[in-house]
């Protein structure tokens, strides 16, 4: 219990520079990398993208952003990935596990990411019909439910992505610091 809320309330921050990185990418390169990735496949936009109108993507994929950042920060805290023996495996040797041990933290953070997404996308849900929706309440309803687990699915594997390739990235930069 007490292990839990410390990893919130003081957390072990090694790398300042690290929490910004990390806000970076997950706030600018995943969803940017979603609007590019849609636009030249052909596929639909998802419908955050849509908030200001056609053709009005920067805007939208930036507060969208916030709102990944914020959950990947709650994410990373949870598990102490800015703490150094999540990211920092020096020469020589480093760890023989780094990437592992990479692997397994970043998917904990993102497990709880995820659902801090989902919390999220379920207010929203009960801010607009005032009533928590569940499929068949309405086709209004339906309708929205449907487009915002498409818009949680893409957000979430984007967001595995690209979060997990800079966090693999960042293990292996760490042995040449």
């Amino acid at each position: 219990g007490k292990t839990v809320v410390a990893r919130f309330a003081s957390p072990i921050v090694d790398d300042q520079g690290l929490i910004i990185a990390d806000a970076l990418v997950a706030g600018i390169v995943a969803p940017g990398l979603e609007i590019i990735t849609c636009t030249l496949t052909g596929f639909p936009l998802p419908s955050w993208s849509a908030v200001f109108g056609a053709r009005r993507l920067v805007a939208p994929t930036l507060l969208r952003g916030a709102t990944l950042s914020t959950c990947w920060f709650g994410g990373a805290l949870s598990a102490r990935l800015y703490a150094r023996d999540a990211y920092d495996f020096p020469p020589p040797n480093g760890a023989e596990d780094r990437f592992a041990v990479t692997f397994k933290r970043t998917l904990q953070a993102g497990a709880f990411a995820t659902a801090l997404l989902i919390f999220s996308t379920q207010l929203r849900l009960l801010l607009t019909f005032g009533f928590w929706p569940q499929l068949g309440d309405s086709p209004a309803s339906d309708a929205e439910i449907l487009r915002q687990f498409s818009d949680l699915v893409r957000d979430g594997l984007t967001e595995a992505l690209v979060l997990m390739s800079w966090r693999l990235t960042r293990t292996e930069l760490s042995r040449l610091d």
